[in-house]
């Protein structure tokens, strides 16, 4: 059996992700629903990420791009409000007093995006970085990034050095979130500490953000299709995130996505207890059963009838009479009928008057 290009974790991760960005986008605008606009990757199958942004965000305004036509057609196909044929990770460039920066392509337009997804699935490398960093310029002010990566076959040796490193330059001054005290002086690995990231993830991770581990909403740790994951959001800000919005690292296990999509606290919402919660579904479940098995008692006899019925009326079989026999038939159908009245009308007692 072939495997599924998108596992259910997949699914789960997706899911929590832009619940968290509607999340954050609502947060800073104080809105319920705005005409956000969101950047994709369209890939091949993008039907289940736009309807899921459809579901959460009604009014966005969905951007799919790719370098692939027929994943363009597929994203248009599944709703999205634009498409633009282009390769991510091509870049523009701006002259600027200390040099030339890279920034996102014409191509994108001039107009920042509330979110752009990079669900790229690759690797963490310097392309990737970079991707991530430019996009970053292409936000409004509180917009996030979905940033996605994979990792086990890549070295992790060097992730290692870069990290070591860090320990021995890059300190920064913080205010702590964490415990409510005066200014410090905060370093990397203290942010690595209060999100939770494990070793071997928070080496890839700093390698790919750098100082911008401290804008981190959202870590979250997946098995793929094929590999191990990470899909991580970074909040556009001017400084690092307060300890209460800070991310924790969150790492998805077997079973997860069957609980979340089957755990239903509706007896909370309509004070309905628990017992009868189930009862109902019992209930619910039996009726379905019934009603399943009728419609398929009826289609199999309308497929019975059809296949042998051949009479004047549909269903009967025919007896293949000439004219002459169906005449002498219903002479006796009919001198059988009544007979059997008259006698019903012998049988049954008379009422006799009396004076």
């Amino acid at each position: 059996m072939k495997a599924e290009a998108i596992s259910d974790q997949k699914r789960l991760v997706r899911a929590e992700q832009w619940i968290f960005a509607r999340q954050v986008l609502r947060g800073r605008d104080f809105v319920h629903h705005k005409k956000w606009r969101i950047m994709i990757v369209a890939g091949p199958s993008p039907a289940e990420e736009i309807n899921c942004i459809r579901e959460l965000m009604p009014q966005a305004h969905i951007t799919a791009v790719d370098f692939s036509d027929s994943n363009l057609s597929a994203a248009k196909l599944a709703g999205a409000d634009q498409t633009i044929n282009h390769d991510l990770f091509e870049f523009g460039q701006i002259d600027k007093s200390l040099g030339k920066f890279d920034v996102p392509s014409e191509k994108l337009g001039d107009v920042p995006f509330d979110v752009v997804c990079l669900d790229l699935t690759g690797p963490a490398n310097e392309e990737f970085s970079k991707a991530i960093k430019v996009y970053l310029s292409s936000l409004t002010k509180g917009g996030v990034i979905i940033a996605t990566f994979s990792y086990g076959r890549d070295v992790k040796e060097a992730f290692i050095e870069r990290w070591k490193a860090s320990q021995r330059t890059n300190i920064r001054l913080n205010r702590s979130f964490f415990s409510g005290q005066e200014p410090h002086r905060v370093g990397i690995e203290e942010t690595i500490k209060a999100i939770g990231i494990p070793d071997g993830l928070k080496e890839r991770i700093y390698f790919l953000l750098g100082r911008k581990v401290s804008h981190l909403r959202s870590v979250i740790q997946y098995r793929g299709n094929a590999m191990p994951m990470v899909s991580m959001m970074i909040q556009k800000r001017h400084g690092p995130c307060p300890g209460d919005q800070l991310a924790k690292f969150k790492a998805i296990a077997d079973g997860d996505f069957e609980a979340a999509v089957t755990a239903e606290n509706i007896g909370n919402i309509y004070a309905c207890p628990a017992e009868r919660i189930e009862a109902l579904r019992r209930s619910l479940i039996a009726r379905k059963a019934v009603a399943t098995r009728r419609e398929k008692d009826a289609a199999r006899s309308r497929k019975y009838r059809a296949a042998h019925g051949a009479g004047m009326k549909r269903g009967r079989p025919s007896l293949g009479l000439t004219s002459e026999e169906m005449q002498e038939r219903k002479r006796s159908q009919s001198a059988e009928r009544q007979r059997r009245r008259r006698e019903r009308e012998a049988s049954s007692p008379s009422l006799e008057c009396g004076e």
